[in-house]
């Protein structure tokens, strides 16, 4: 950095470290599901169906370990069903006694996942279990998990419930099938554009005030980036890589941010994360180092970025507030930081 002789290998230092707390970027709340279901005859016509939405508890190990592993989306990849009666606990790991679970989307059914507004997003699973799974069963128990191996991994559990909230059997004849119908929403926070103050301490240079901001040029952009980062998952950045990345801009940050032009990759550097610990329900980043015949250009900022399906979908942006030159002399060094946080 071009700032005087006596400085030597400065190092930005984001957001909470020495004079200023440590908090996270980004805050990710799930909350509890409504769940719909059908049963449906030998000739695919609904004969049966909930009277009202049936409510259900986001299991403990959801928070602490499944989001992690899986992020947001996956959690409800399979449903899953029982005979068990105990009373729904947010310490359990399973149904009582499970009997199917399937990740079959009926013929003509499709699921969603949309942007319904100020961060949050909704995701529409639908799922059927075959008269061979379900036939002639009587089902008490209903639970989703990421998973499709049976057993305590559950993400959600609830008991079937008539129309007073009550626990039910729902008895199914030999050629009858079961159809479940689960919306999920996620809130991610900063809401989308909506830029938040943040200090940035840069060693031996000083403190610069700077915003950053949750971007949604793509409407799912917010979601899939929170997804990635829960996970831990930052790949190197390429055209066909997965994960989180970084940018440089070589124009005015906020401009690039809108336009998404002037934008520069980083190709070949790996943002890795902290390893995750069940309970601790945040990920947080590793120091990057940007050496010093990397990238010598004017820098405005940097974007953690996902690349999914080979479209990259701008993530977080960082504008710290002031340019530095980047040279062949010096190292960029980012420090360790909380990227995401997330809970009920």
């Amino acid at each position: 950095m071009k700032q005087s002789k006596a400085l030597h290998l400065p190092r930005i230092i984001v957001l909470g470290q020495r004079k200023y707390p440590r908090r996270p970027l980004l805050r990710a709340t799930l909350r509890p599901h409504e769940m719909y279901w059908e049963v449906v005859d030998a000739r695919g016509r609904v004969v049966r169906a909930a009277e009202s939405p049936v409510h259900n508890l986001v299991l403990n190990q959801t928070w602490d370990d499944l989001i992690a592993a899986h992020g947001f989306r996956a959690l409800s990849s399979y449903a899953v069903v029982g005979t068990g009666s105990s009373t729904p606990d947010q310490s359990q790991t399973g149904l009582d006694a499970e009997v199917a679970r399937t990740a079959t989307v009926p013929s003509g059914e499709s699921e969603t996942t949309a942007h319904v507004g100020g961060g949050v997003f909704e995701i529409t699973r639908i799922k059927q279990f075959d008269s061979s799974q379900v036939g002639g069963q009587n089902l008490t128990e209903w639970g989703w998990s990421p998973l499709a191996a049976a057993g305590s991994n559950l993400a959600a559990r609830e008991l079937f419930r008539d129309g007073n909230g009550d626990p039910a059997v729902l008895t199914l004849d030999a050629d009858q099938s079961l159809r479940l119908i689960y919306k999920q929403r996620v809130t991610v926070k900063p809401g989308p554009m909506t830029g938040q103050s943040g200090s940035f301490d840069l060693a031996n240079v000083g403190t610069f005030n700077g915003t950053y901001w949750l971007s949604q040029k793509k409407a799912l952009a917010p979601l899939v980036f929170a997804d990635y980062a829960a996970r831990g998952d930052g790949g190197r950045y390429t055209s066909a890589d997965y994960g989180i990345g970084l940018h440089r801009k070589t124009s005015d940050l906020v401009a690039a941010m809108h336009s998404g032009n002037d934008v520069d990759y980083i190709h070949g550097i790996k943002q890795t994360f902290a390893p995750y610990n069940s309970g601790d329900r945040a990920r947080s980043t590793e120091q990057l180092v940007i050496g010093e015949n990397t990238l010598n250009a004017k820098w405005y900022g940097f974007v953690y970025v996902v690349n999914a399906s080979g479209a990259d979908l701008d993530g977080l942006w960082f504008d710290w507030g002031a340019t530095l030159d980047k040279d062949n002399i010096h190292r960029l060094i980012i420090n360790a930081f909380t990227l995401l946080t997330w809970g009920p």
